[in-house]
């Protein structure tokens, strides 16, 4: 959860015995009722599953770090509500 913005923030993920990964960022307010896809494709993540998210209150990012999409990831990458920068 965003506390800066007020939002719920969703990264990526794999479904049960699928051979894709997403690389989708989507946002909840909690007051519209609907996600809004924020970002996907070129300049997000690569997609995967099993991956470590967390909220940086005093940096103000969402952060997500590793994951696994047929190869671990070990990279760290950052989302400040509009593009992610990868950091590692």
């Amino acid at each position: 959860f965003d506390s800066v913005r007020g939002v719920l923030v969703l990264f990526g993920g794999s479904p049960p015995q699928a051979s894709q990964s997403f690389n989708d960022t989507w946002e909840w307010n909690g007051v519209t009722g609907v996600w809004s896809l924020r970002a996907s494709g070129a300049g997000s993540p690569p997609g995967r599953g099993n991956k470590n998210l967390a909220f940086d209150p005093v940096r103000g990012v969402t952060v997500v770090l590793s994951g696994y999409a047929g190869v671990f990831h070990a990279d760290h990458w950052e989302w400040n509500g509009s593009v992610w920068t990868q950091r590692h």
